[in-house]
């Protein structure tokens, strides 16, 4: 008896777990800290993001894991070219936001949407995540990646921005409220 209890016990969890997966349609984004709930389909420019990560995984396996940041950034500069993608290396932030303080420069700013870190070290640290978030907010973009090339396995991190979504939906709603009006 305690084994059919059981089983159906184990039963029970397991369809719990497949129905939050099946039916549900939001889902909480696990870097979302304020409760926001996103679409699973809105991945932030999932193509863009899909197409570098290509082009880094390519420069991951002509050059391996030993070579210097710079080689690196090189490499990937070139590749990018080539495919076709508008990048800008080494990009002041300053330069896209007036307000943002001196100092912050990122290696790629792609296709004026996202910003790409290369890394050459052991591991990504806390710092790192923090500076792109710093970069994020200075430049009022949604995403940054951060890729490490010295990992055996290359996996690039994304980095959100949430604050760029409401500053970006807040001009929308400023400028449809000046030029529509509803009587």
């Amino acid at each position: 008896m305690r084994n059919i209890a059981m089983r159906n016990c184990e039963f029970m969890r397991m369809m719990r777990k497949y129905q939050l997966y099946s039916d549900a349609k939001l889902r909480k984004h696990a870097n979302d800290a304020n409760g926001y709930e996103i679409f699973m389909n809105d991945i932030v420019y999932k193509e863009l993001s899909y197409k570098i990560t290509g082009i880094c995984y390519k420069v991951h396996k002509s050059m391996g894991r030993f070579c210097r940041e710079k080689q690196y950034a090189d490499k990937l500069e070139s590749l990018l070219k080539k495919e076709g993608v508008n990048c800008q290396r080494e990009i002041e932030i300053e330069g896209l936001d007036k307000d943002s303080p001196r100092g912050n420069r990122a290696d790629f700013l792609i296709e004026q949407k996202m910003i790409l870190d290369v890394k050459a070290k052991k591991f990504v640290t806390k710092e790192d995540y923090y500076q792109m978030q710093r970069y994020l907010r200075f430049a009022n973009l949604r995403l940054g990646l951060i890729v490490n090339f010295r990992n055996t396995y290359l996996k690039p991190k994304r980095v959100l921005n949430s604050l760029a979504k409401v500053l970006e939906a807040d001009t929308d709603k400023h400028q449809n409220s000046q030029h529509s009006h509803i009587y």
